[in-house]
C-alpha cells in the first residue's frame, strides 16, 4: 500500500493542512486523513476517500475529482488543497 504525506500551507486563510493519502498498489481507491482547521477542506477529504488514485492523478481539469469535489465543498478558487491531492495521487497511482 502507498502513502503520501502531504503539507499544505494555504496562505492567507491560514487553515493549513497536513493530509496522508494510502492507495493500494495498483493506485485503487485511496483512503485519505487529514487535518486541518478548514470544515471546507475535511469535506473534500470525505468526498474524496473511495476515489482512484490514477482517476486523481489523470483526470483533466474541470472534471477531476479533486478540483468537482472542491467546488461542491465551495472551497476557495485559490485553495492548494485540492492540487496538493492531485499530486499526491500520482505519487500513490505509481508516477514517480
Amino acid at each position: 500500500m502507498a502513502a503520501v504525506k502531504v503539507k499544505v500551507f494555504t496562505g492567507n486563510c491560514g487553515f493549513d493542512a497536513e493530509i496522508t493519502m494510502r492507495s493500494g498498489d495498483d493506485g485503487d481507491k485511496v483512503e485519505l486523513a487529514g487535518v486541518s482547521s478548514c470544515s471546507k477542506v475535511q469535506g473534500l477529504l470525505q468526498k474524496l476517500t473511495g476515489v482512484s488514485a490514477m482517476e486523481l492523478a489523470l483526470t483533466l481539469l474541470p472534471q477531476n475529482p479533486a478540483v468537482a469535489a472542491a467546488g461542491e465543498c465551495r472551497l476557495h478558487a485559490a485553495c492548494p488543497v485540492p492540487t496538493a491531492l492531485i499530486k499526491a495521487a500520482e505519487i500513490c497511482a505509481g508516477a514517480r
